[in-house]
């Protein structure tokens, strides 16, 4: 329907309310339920009072009957409320406070019921599934006791309800929303878990994938989804056949099961490392992917890589060569990110500088690069320049040793910013490399290390003491042979004059 005047549209809404002549009521509501699907309509219904009306049309006479869960002695109709709850529904996306003010959760909630027909569940369910996307109202929905009659129709219910259902769960099991306890209880994890195979809704798929991933980190419950089961049916969702909106949440479910607490990580390790989760996640490293999953993909594979198995198993599976790759397109910090974590074992050191990481990951160090990647970068280079990895010459014929030094002299904007992460990073690198060889040492003083090191001193003399600071202090003293003090008696930060140093 076209733009209506506002004159007839407040004749609509005020004809909501007149429950004296039920036809001209339901055909007020019939109107405007076809005039909120016009986007161009719903400033001027909202000024005419249409939300409030609207709500008030999903309450029941009797309160006490929908406590019970019995039918309501009176109320609107059926045909009414599923009416009302669509324009809530399409009113929904801008006006989710004010739906919510006036006092439509409970009814909608209640409307979930047994008691209601299909017709008025659907609705119900859509509308609620738009309003917990904020997550204060995600709480109020939660606490309406919204959970378990969202879980019931999960699995009872046409596909239509359902996908509103699994939409509405996502919102409702975040750590924001407060009640994840209620979906053990209310016996929601088999639902979930059945949603990934069982259906051929994409839709239904993504959701499932999402609710789990958001209780994997429930710390109340530790392991309770890896004890459904729903770690195999996800990793084999990851594979290129699979819609992407879907492989983008199994991808993201894995990044859950692996930043849980450290007594159950292990548990979700062994069981995706059963499950054959890494061949299917570097399979997914092909240039071209969408950015978002390529992203996620690698912030998967960088929190496996903390296991040392894991990371045997990722390089065995062939990341190497294609997170080189990404080095050259936008998610570079993530995949830097994994080569940090790869780096760590001196053995893969050789293969990664063979493979053509060095170039890359000292151009990223570049000033056109945020901290963010600098910091990954950095991190890389710090484990490539190690001694022992045999590789820290190579990463001086990379030029790295100016990048480094130039680095030195960003200014963070705070001592606990990116980009003193990043600096700690270079220091830790330069010790590397001073570590290695005279010619090393001469290199890293002939690029001005040492004016850099003052500058970076002075930024952070009101700082406490950290590792920065004991990173410097350890680099100056690998090119000099002495340190430098660095605290007072007092323990604050001590900021000598160079000339202590040269």
């Amino acid at each position: 329907m076209v733009l209506t005047p506002r004159k007839e549209l407040k004749a609509l809404v005020k004809a909501l309310s007149e429950s004296t002549n039920p036809a001209k009521q339901l055909s007020a509501a019939e109107a405007v339920c076809e005039l909120t699907d016009n986007r161009d309509n719903e400033e001027a219904l909202v000024e005419a009072g249409a939300i409030v009306s609207l709500s008030a049309l999903l309450v029941p006479v009797s309160r006490t009957s929908w406590a019970a869960g019995a039918p309501p002695a009176g109320g609107s109709s059926p045909q009414l409320k599923r009416l009302a709850a669509t324009s809530l529904f399409n009113l929904a996306g801008q006006n989710a406070d004010s739906i919510a003010a006036a006092g439509a959760i409970p009814p909608l909630v209640q409307m979930l019921g047994t008691h209601s027909p299909p017709e008025v569940q659907a609705p119900a369910a859509a509308c609620l599934a738009r309003l917990v996307e904020v997550p204060d109202i995600a709480y109020d929905v939660a606490k309406a006791g919204a959970i378990p009659r969202l879980v019931r129709l999960l699995g009872d219910s046409s596909q239509e309800t359902r996908e509103s259902v699994a939409f509405a769960l996502v919102n409702l099991s975040t750590r924001q929303a407060g009640h994840q306890h209620e979906f053990h209880e209310s016996g929601a994890l088999p639902g979930l878990v059945a949603l990934l195979e069982a259906s051929n809704s994409a839709q239904l798929k993504m959701s499932g994938c999402a609710t789990l991933g958001n209780l994997a980190l429930n710390a109340k419950a530790p392991g309770a989804v890896r004890a459904a089961g729903a770690i195999p049916p996800i990793v084999r969702l990851l594979r290129a056949s699979t819609p992407p909106e879907v492989l983008l949440h199994a991808a993201r479910a894995v990044i859950s099961f692996t930043s849980c607490p450290p007594d159950e990580s292990a548990g979700n390790m062994a069981a995706l490392m059963a499950a054959s989760v890494i061949p299917q996640l570097v399979h997914l490293l092909v240039p071209g992917s969408s950015l978002d999953l390529l992203d996620t993909v690698m912030g998967a594979l960088a929190n496996l890589g903390h296991d040392e198995d894991a990371m045997v198993a990722i390089v065995a599976a062939g990341a190497i060569p294609p997170l080189v790759q990404l080095l050259d397109t936008p998610v570079c910090g993530s995949a830097a990110g994994v080569l940090q974590e790869l780096t760590c074992s001196v053995d893969k050191a050789a293969t990664v500088a063979a493979a053509g990481a060095l170039p890359k990951l000292v151009r990223m160090l570049g000033s056109e690069f945020p901290s963010e990647v600098h910091e990954k970068a950095a991190g890389a280079l710090a484990n490539l320049s190690r001694p022992e990895a045999w590789t820290n010459d190579a990463v001086a014929c990379a030029k790295a040793i100016p990048a480094l030094v130039a680095l030195l002299r960003s200014a963070p904007s705070s001592p606990c910013d990116a980009g003193t992460y990043a600096q700690l990073m270079a220091v830790e690198a330069l010790i590397n490399l001073a570590q290695g060889s005279t010619e090393l040492q001469a290199a890293i003083t002939a690029a001005g290390v040492v004016p850099a090191l003052e500058c970076l001193l002075q930024q952070l003399a009101h700082a406490p003491l950290g590792e920065l600071q004991a990173g410097v202090a350890e680099l100056l003293r690998c090119l000099t042979g002495d340190s430098p003090p660095v605290t007072a008696d007092d323990g604050t930060s001590v900021v000598p004059s160079m000339s202590y140093w040269v």
